[in-house]
């Protein structure tokens, strides 16, 4: 096993390396799906562990000689992200599982954070004068981002994790191996990005004319952009649903 700790955290090593043998119960179950994400306590800590799904024989390949596995990515990310001051779940640990010489699964492990994920909080019933507080903090987030150079790629609003201090809105990010730093985003990657939200089309009439106001664009050219990403990605879908069926060992 290959292991990183984060030097605050060292004197947990031993603790946090009996991780992978599932030695600790899970007190709370996040997603259960391709990876599995679960809260756990370990010594006098609660943290959120990140277990990636076993990847297929090329990218197990590709982890071992070529690049960064995602659970590496994660924790590396998230010390980027921290220094441009971005917040995300304090990085504790990353952790690389090899059988026969090859990757074989990786852990991503960050300190519990207390929150709501914003999809979560956008179905919530509000009044309008909240909702429109939310909404402007939101897009605040996402334009301070792109200024800053930070373009998430997996920009759902799931992997938005939400707090409120009883005046404004603090985001946070989380699902964070997939990022591009030093990379100011055109207007068309911004729209990229509000179509991976997965808001339905009333609401991005709302959110959409705040970007573009905030980076001196046309809110219609940005609703258009949005709608023919939406489009597109909806047309991979379903290839890619296809071709799995074609070929399911792949």
């Amino acid at each position: 096993m290959k292991i990183e700790i984060n030097p605050a955290y060292e004197s947990e090593r031993e603790l946090l390396a009996r991780i992978p043998e599932e030695r600790y119960a899970a007190e709370q179950t996040f997603c259960c799906d391709r990876n599995t994400v679960v809260r756990v306590s370990v010594g006098s800590h609660e943290y959120v562990v990140k277990r990636f799904k076993v990847p297929h024989l090329i990218n197990r390949f590709a982890y071992t000689f070529i690049r960064k596995d995602k659970a590496l990515r994660s924790y590396l990310n998230a010390f980027r992200l921290r220094e441009t001051h971005f917040d995300t779940p304090e990085p504790v640990a990353y952790m690389a599982i090899y059988k026969q010489g090859l990757y074989h699964t990786g852990y991503y492990v960050s300190r519990y954070y207390p929150s709501e994920r914003l999809d979560e909080l956008m179905r919530r019933d509000m009044d309008a004068q909240q909702r429109d507080k939310l909404y402007d903090e939101f897009i605040d987030f996402t334009y301070r981002q792109h200024q800053a150079g930070v373009y998430m790629k997996d920009y759902n609003l799931g992997n938005v994790l939400v707090t409120y201090d009883g005046e404004h809105y603090h985001f946070a990010l989380v699902d964070i191996n997939r990022m591009k730093f030093n990379h100011h985003p055109s207007y068309r990657e911004a729209m990229t990005s509000f179509d991976q939200t997965g808001l339905p089309i009333p609401q991005f009439s709302v959110l959409i004319p705040l970007y573009a106001k905030l980076v001196g664009e046309d809110p219609e050219q940005g609703i258009y952009l949005m709608l023919k990403e939406r489009n597109r990605r909806w047309r991979k879908i379903r290839a890619r649903a296809v071709f799995k069926r074609l070929f399911p060992w792949l």
